[in-house]
């Protein structure tokens, strides 16, 4: 089911009352509501011919009797209420709604709307010393997209840093059922992997190695909350890494936070991240 709009739709109904209306048929020089699309929703107006009873609103067309259901009133001769029409001819015509239209003023401003998430926003940079965790929470419901950058982060020894995610106010932090895994590549050449499935993971280190990267996580599917990783990244002992994963949630992603595997602490670089 998809918001349509059509242009020069009109029909007539004379249905009476609050409920589904039945269209007649197209006025002359207008086209019928199948240009809608059956099960496709709709801006309507109904206004009675010789009466002051109107309503605009949201509704539903289908096809089969050809109806237009009253779902949403976003204005009416009813105080905003559903209309009691009374008996006689209406004309039902797709519209566009003042209380939904998007509009610019005489300078191109946008005056009546506003775009959620429509920039791309950044923590704060955090300075890695001596941490085993570096949580970014509270993250907006309408985040789709996470850009994580590490700067020359090290650690006390040879854990893989891993990004895990939550879900929820406290927040509640997943801390398995990741799939993919990580591969690094050595000049030398040699190449090595890791999977440890309790979150998205980089690559192991030893207390000498500096990681730059950048991992993306990115939301794949919202009706499970699932999101898919994706990591490109270096250390200064010439071994480039990439890794990638996925994990289903149990609720909407409010946090993401680099931690490790095993036991061992951050001890030098920084972490941000880009949200949008």
């Amino acid at each position: 089911m998809a918001l349509v709009l059509a242009d020069r739709v009109q029909e007539t109904t004379t249905t009476t009352g609050t409920g589904t209306v039945t269209l007649l048929g197209a006025v002359q020089g207008f086209q019928s509501f199948s240009a809608v699309g059956n099960a496709n929703t709709t801006y309507y107006t109904i206004a009675g011919q010789g009466t002051s009873e109107w309503e605009v609103g949201l509704g539903t067309y289908t096809s089969s009797g050809t109806t237009l259901s009253r779902t949403t009133v976003l204005g009416s001769s009813n105080s905003g209420s559903l209309v009691n029409f009374s008996a006689g001819t209406k004309n039902v015509f797709v519209t566009y709604p003042a209380s939904q239209a998007t509009l610019l003023d005489a300078t191109q401003t946008l005056t009546n709307k506003t775009i959620q998430g429509g920039t791309i926003a950044s923590g704060t940079a955090v300075t890695l010393t001596n941490q085993t965790s570096i949580e970014y929470t509270s993250l907006p419901s309408y985040v789709k997209r996470i850009t994580v950058m590490l700067n020359g982060v090290s650690t006390t020894g040879t854990d893989a840093p891993i990004f895990q995610l939550g879900y929820g106010a406290t927040p509640t932090w997943v801390t398995s059922g990741y799939s993919g895994g990580s591969q690094s590549l050595s000049t030398v050449p040699t190449s090595s992997s890791n999977q440890p499935g309790t979150g998205f993971v980089l690559q192991s280190l030893n207390a000498t190695n500096a990681l730059v990267g950048v991992m993306t996580i990115t939301l794949f599917d919202a009706s499970t909350n699932t999101w898919v990783a994706s990591y490109n990244g270096y250390n200064n002992t010439t071994n480039s890494s990439w890794s990638s994963g996925a994990i289903a949630l149990s609720g909407t992603m409010t946090a993401v936070r680099l931690t490790r595997v095993g036991t061992v602490t951050f001890d030098a670089g920084k972490v941000n991240i880009l949200y949008e």
